[in-house]
């Protein structure tokens, strides 16, 4: 069987899209139209006969099982088996007929004198796909029949003995199955190594692929003619006189055919922001500002990830998990608190479940500036700006939201900020 160890939990492949079921089907048509014929025998000669032996029917393979779609470390498709759900079924019927014919003074006829049907028939039960070390699972039905009369006449050989002539005839048949691999069909190049198939993420909300399993066929029918010849004597009895077998190789097949092709669809989560990019603009030494940064799932699965931050330490994101149902919107806020002047900027990494970027960075940039000296004791001075305080809340299916507005402690923080920078200004003696 093709093994896969599949857990949300694993280091390998951390994140996993919902299992699809699969049940296979395939039919094979292993003796169909297969016959023996001699032929009117013997020839020219007004009477005949014709021994015909025909066969129709074949077999029928079921499995089931799950296929998996696994990542980040790259998107796979695996198929793990249902153990003991496949199935080998054989259903063959044989036709042994018997036909004479003559032609005499002008007197035609032929007809079919004797038909006997028997079946070969048989099942077993396996675990499907290919076995745990990677080898194909086999399957086999053997399949012995019956003795069947097919010819018995009598005939006097002098007074008192008599003879018997028969032809029994017994069919042996034997059919294999092996499943082979899966191969795994897309728009874009995938690769079939060991148990897995490694699939190109397309970026849409379900993932379609189709895949087609391959299977090994393989059957032998065999007919064992015994002719008989039976002696009986008055009084004394009858026995065996001469009795042997004749091997009569009916059908053989060897052959690779591909399941009818099993179409899956995976739900996965895709992960969109409106921007990559994120400008705070001038934010005045010792004060702060917010910028909301919604994330969206466009996928049809849950999306889910963290968020981190490379850069300057002036920025800060809250919160640093994220996580949106299919079609919504969840986001986090981005502070910037420039502790000094200048340009500076940082990267939001926020990485999540989406296979196709796994990895999403947004840059933000802000500028710290000082109040401008000029406007000191003017109704627009810095010193009676509005200081931005940050409140943070839950917010379902949102961002985390901020609020801003004047207050106290924050006037005071400004105000003692201003002294400062006024003595740093003053000329040094």
């Amino acid at each position: 069987m093709l093994a896969l160890i599949f857990a949300l939990s694993s280091s390998a492949h951390a994140y996993g899209s919902e299992p699809q079921h699969v049940v296979l089907t395939d039919l094979a048509d292993l003796f169909d139209r297969t016959e023996i014929d001699t032929g009117w025998l013997p020839t020219d000669s007004p009477l005949q006969v014709r021994f015909q032996i025909a066969s129709t029917g074949g077999a029928a393979v079921l499995m089931e099982g799950d296929a998996y779609l696994s990542w980040p470390e790259a998107l796979t498709l695996a198929f793990k088996p249902e153990p003991g759900t496949g199935a080998l079924l054989v259903d063959t019927t044989l036709s042994a007929i018997t036909s004479v014919r003559f032609d005499v003074a002008g007197y035609e006829w032929d007809a079919e004198v004797d038909r006997r049907d028997f079946t070969i028939a048989g099942e077993t039960f396996f675990d499907p796909f290919t076995q745990d070390d990677g080898t194909p699972d086999h399957a086999e039905v053997i399949f012995a029949g019956d003795r069947t009369e097919l010819v018995s006449f009598d005939f006097d050989v002098f007074t008192g003995v008599s003879a018997q002539f028969s032809m029994p005839m017994v069919p042996t048949a034997t059919t294999t199955f092996d499943g082979v691999s899966w191969t795994v069909e897309g728009t874009d190049l995938l690769i079939y190594q060991d148990d897995v198939a490694t699939v190109t993420p397309t970026g849409e909300a379900t993932q379609a692929m189709s895949a087609v399993f391959q299977g090994h066929w393989e059957d032998q029918l065999d007919l064992v003619l015994v002719p008989t010849f039976t002696v009986c004597v008055a009084i004394i009895g009858c026995w065996d006189l001469i009795s042997f077998e004749i091997p009569v190789p009916l059908a053989s097949d060897n052959f690779v055919q591909d399941f009818p092709t099993t179409d899956l669809a995976f739900p996965l989560p895709v992960l969109s922001t409106p921007s990559l990019t994120y400008d705070v603009g001038e934010v005045l030494v010792g004060n702060l500002a917010n910028v909301n940064l919604p994330i969206t799932n466009l996928g049809d699965l849950d999306l889910e990830g963290t968020a981190g931050l490379l850069g300057s330490s002036w920025f800060s994101v809250y919160p640093n998990y994220f996580q949106a149902a299919p079609g919504a919107e969840d986001g986090m806020v981005i502070t910037f608190a420039p502790a000094d002047v200048g340009e500076v900027s940082a990267t939001i990494m926020l990485d999540s479940n989406d296979p196709l970027q796994p990895v999403v960075e947004v840059l933000v940039t802000g500028r710290g500036v000082l109040p401008d000296e000029e406007g000191e004791g003017d109704g627009d001075t810095a010193s009676e700006e509005t200081a931005t305080a940050v409140v943070t809340e839950d917010v379902k299916g949102g961002c985390g939201c901020a609020t801003s507005g004047a207050g106290a402690p924050a006037l005071l923080g400004l105000g003692g900020l201003l002294a400062l920078l006024r003595r740093r200004r003053e000329p040094q003696a």
